[in-house]
């Protein structure tokens, strides 16, 4: 998860094809958020070598009501210029349940 130079990591779930990240939860403090955007990246976890990456999916904090917790499922998009058919497609769906609180 990453936002500017705000970079976070979920714990990694082994030998699953349906991870639940209940665990993960990152707060992020900004003054101007109406430029900024959430960026999550999805990667395979590889014992042996390099973790492959699934793809992204972004989440626009101006878009997000402030004081209200949206419970939403994103779908992941493929890595930008893929073209491997496996690669090009849609890789799933992840939910995440964001909360953006402002302060008068």
């Amino acid at each position: 998860v990453e936002c500017g130079r705000w970079k976070q990591k979920t714990s990694v779930k082994k030998e699953t094809l349906n991870p639940v990240w209940s665990d993960a939860k990152f707060e992020l403090l900004f003054e101007d958020t109406e430029e900024k955007e959430i960026n999550f990246f999805v990667k395979d976890f590889d014992r042996l070598g390099k973790n492959e990456f699934i793809g992204q999916f972004q989440v626009s904090i101006s878009k997000i009501p402030p004081n209200k917790e949206i419970n939403r499922w994103f779908r992941i998009l493929p890595p930008e210029g893929a073209t491997d058919k496996k690669k090009a497609k849609t890789s799933g769906s992840i939910n995440v349940r964001l909360l953006k609180i402002s302060h008068l």
